[in-house]
């Protein structure tokens, strides 16, 4: 018994010292580059379960950014940066234009998502440029950075056609006006369009099903659930971001459904790679290039460059994820 209780002590020591380490260390740092501290927010129930239950559920709603936005305008109309605990760990939460640009550009190899983060993503979307760390992060971003030139992204046609699938779910009176409508569920849909079409040179038309019926893919038993392929991301996604919120106690998280979703989202990701692999030959690649064509399409330029089918699954996923 008396061993037991030795290393309980030691072991709740070590933790302390280690966390007046880490906040020294952070002091140090914020010292060297000039930075104030941070307000906090207002903690909301015992060790802010509050604060989490109420980021949980709006992001689930669909408006987390929103609720994030005003959580912070209660702080304070021109605060930009706030910080706040719940359970034992802290975060730090911006929305300084400065600050976004030095974490993603400019400062960007001093940060990274974060282990726990980390491995959620990866569960899903596996290692690329938007989950990776350190030199695998380095690779995917040498691999990624080149097609996203502007002459590469800058396919109007494209663009206009989704975009007039959205005007068209948007109801028109005599007068000229709409009703009001919630538009974030047809931008999300549009996204979605544009996107998968960028990626993989098909979209899965979520705003058109007319558009989708007519694909010879969508009568194809062995191809992928097109019509479905939102659904099954949205619900991944909502799932990831209830588990990032939780940090390292995502465990105590249940995945209803998590699986099957999950498998769906592969087996259509990987239904595009084997057909990019196949018809990468030289002699169809010269005949048939999409980019020849006046068509880029993303999945196509990285066969270019890598012929390993989880490498590109991945890191197209990431891309996808990160729109």
């Amino acid at each position: 018994m008396m061993y037991i209780l030795v290393a309980l002590i030691v072991l709740v020591t070590y933790y302390f010292l280690w966390i007046c380490e880490r906040k020294l260390r952070h002091v140090r740092e914020a010292k060297r580059r000039g930075c104030l501290p941070a307000a906090s927010v207002p903690s909301d129930g015992f060790f802010g379960l509050g604060t989490l239950r109420q980021s949980i559920r709006a992001t689930k709603a669909g408006y987390g950014p929103q609720w994030m936005h005003n959580s912070l305008d209660e702080v304070g109309k021109h605060v930009h940066t706030v910080r706040a605990r719940i359970f034992d760990y802290e975060l730090l939460i911006t929305r300084d234009t400065e600050n976004a640009k030095a974490i993603f550009n400019t400062q960007g190899a001093d940060f990274d998502i974060g282990s726990h983060r980390e491995g959620t993503s990866k569960s899903v979307f596996g290692l690329g440029v938007m989950t990776a760390r350190g030199k695998e992060w380095k690779h995917s971003r040498a691999l990624i950075r080149p097609q996203f030139a502007r002459g590469n992204v800058a396919n109007l046609p494209m663009f206009e056609k989704h975009f007039q699938s959205l005007l068209k779910k948007l109801k028109v009176d005599n007068e000229g006006w709409t009703d009001q409508i919630d538009l974030q569920p047809l931008f999300q849909s549009f996204t979605l369009d544009t996107g998968t079409e960028f990626l993989y040179g098909q979209s899965v038309f979520s705003q058109d099903p007319e558009a989708r019926a007519r694909l010879p893919l969508s009568w194809d038993k062995d191809g992928p659930d097109i019509a479905n392929f939102g659904h099954h991301l949205d619900k991944v996604k909502g799932y990831l971001d209830r588990q990032g919120a939780l940090a390292k106690y995502n465990w105590l998280l249940r995945s209803h459904g998590f699986d099957q979703h999950r498998k769906e989202i592969w087996k259509f990701v990987d239904y595009f790679v084997r057909k990019a692999l196949l018809e990468n030959d030289e002699e169809k690649r010269v005949q048939t290039s999409d980019t020849m064509q006046g068509r880029f399409v993303l999945l196509n330029e990285l066969v270019k460059e890598t012929r390993n089918p989880l490498e590109l699954r991945n890191e197209t996923l990431n891309v996808l994820h990160a729109s």
